[in-house]
């Protein structure tokens, strides 16, 4: 008969770690989503990406709610210190 250590009902520390981090991002790119495009509606089940977000800033039929949510969207990259090519 196999022998059960308290600790193997444990969960593996990295890979609770990964669990909160990815958790994490998660979060972190769905309240950028909502600082950048508030008038969007927001659904927490849904996956926020930074990829998606600019694919809905381009996609806004208004040319001055695109302007500002460019703007934000800088703003924000400004504010992280994070730049990407896009």
């Amino acid at each position: 008969m196999a022998s059960f250590k308290p600790s193997s009902f444990l969960p593996d520390p990295v890979e609770k770690a990964s669990l909160l981090l990815g958790e994490l991002c998660r979060q972190i790119q769905a309240m950028m989503y909502q600082k950048v495009l508030p008038n969007s509606p927001y659904d927490d089940k849904k996956s926020y990406k930074v990829k998606y977000m600019l694919e809905d800033i381009d996609e806004l039929e208004d040319e001055r709610e695109k302007a500002e949510a460019g703007k934000r969207w800088e703003a924000l990259q400004n504010l992280s210190g994070r730049r990407e090519n896009t």
